[in-house]
């Protein structure tokens, strides 16, 4: 069970009326949480077959009871679930200090819990400020290619190694195969964007933009399978260059599928914004007005202020 610090109940509330404890209130006294496990493994499931053999390679590796979990998203059937949803979903009853995706089609082979723990240590040593780790992902900065950007550290199909550039890195986008996220500094995706691609690279810009720091990580993990561009992969990455080309207007941004550049449009949409002072759209429907109205009922209003005073 999480403990987010010491609970103090028995104090006086200090009004005569009621204590703490009967008040019902909690003081926090620690300023990190404890948790009871050090990994919480979450996965998407579509098939029985792959995830048996996945949470296998896992358990083979040190990953048991006594030190992590095994979360299980259950779309065998059909989608209950996606890559921007599970992770609220997850977060209320996980127990990990640290949450670990992958898909159902991944295995570990050489590296084990101890390792990962070991790296993650590291980490956490050289910059606490932190939020995502993963095994694929791309550095930022300069004039750059999908190709010379290349961060990682995997195994493909037939166990064909993949490992590029400088281990660890810090990276602007992560693969879905297999990522960290540290819930020290907790980062959430976008409401607005649904599906099964592009979730990592999306908590990576938004943990961007709150002043947080991704990285890939020397695990190496399998990965059986090259995934595929399905027509919805096409659909969700014109959503995704929409979503964040507000917040990264002209950025060329390179994700491990291809180069995602965002475009103008962010630049004219937060020129709207700052012109016309307006949201896009009116969502929720008012209930008051606080309009100040006309000039003369304006003048009325101070005038009647005035008199009040000066007759009470």
């Amino acid at each position: 069970m999480v403990t987010a610090g010491v609970w103090e109940n028995t104090e006086s509330a200090g009004d005569g009326l009621a204590s703490w404890e009967t008040l019902g209130v909690r003081f926090v006294k620690e300023a990190k949480v404890a948790y009871d496990l050090m990994f919480s493994v979450c996965t998407l499931v579509l098939r029985d077959d792959r995830y048996r053999k996945m949470v296998g390679s896992f358990t083979a590796k040190g990953f048991n009871a006594s030190n992590s979990e095994f979360i299980a998203l259950d779309n065998r059937g059909e989608n209950r679930f996606d890559g921007f949803s599970w992770l609220r979903r997850v977060l209320p009853e996980a127990r990990g200090r640290y949450i670990v995706f992958c898909h159902d089609d991944v295995e570990l082979v050489s590296d084990d819990y101890a390792e990962l723990v070991r790296v993650l240590g590291v980490l956490e040593t050289q910059d606490p400020g932190w939020t995502l780790a993963g095994n694929a992902g791309h550095v930022a900065g300069g004039v750059r290619s999908w190709r010379s950007s290349r961060a990682r550290y995997l195994v493909g199909p037939g166990n064909g190694v993949k490992r590029h550039g400088l281990i660890p890195s810090e990276v602007e986008s992560l693969d879905e195969n297999f990522f960290v996220i540290n819930r020290s500094n907790l980062v959430l995706g976008s409401l607005s964007l649904k599906g099964f691609h592009f979730y990592a690279s999306d908590l990576v810009l938004n943990s961007e933009r709150s002043g947080g720091r991704a990285y890939v990580i020397p695990f190496e993990v399998l990965h059986d399978s090259n995934g595929t561009l399905s027509p919805a992969y096409y659909e969700l990455r014109k959503l995704f260059r929409k979503e964040h080309g507000v917040y990264h207007p002209l950025r060329v941004y390179i994700t491990t599928t291809g180069v995602q550049w965002f475009g103008a449009a962010g630049l004219l949409m937060n020129a709207k914004r700052l012109i016309l002072g307006v949201p896009d759209r009116r969502r929720v429907k008012s209930e008051q007005d606080y309009r100040p109205g006309s000039l003369w009922a304006r003048v009325k209003r101070k005038a009647n202020r005035i008199i009040r005073r000066r007759t009470s």
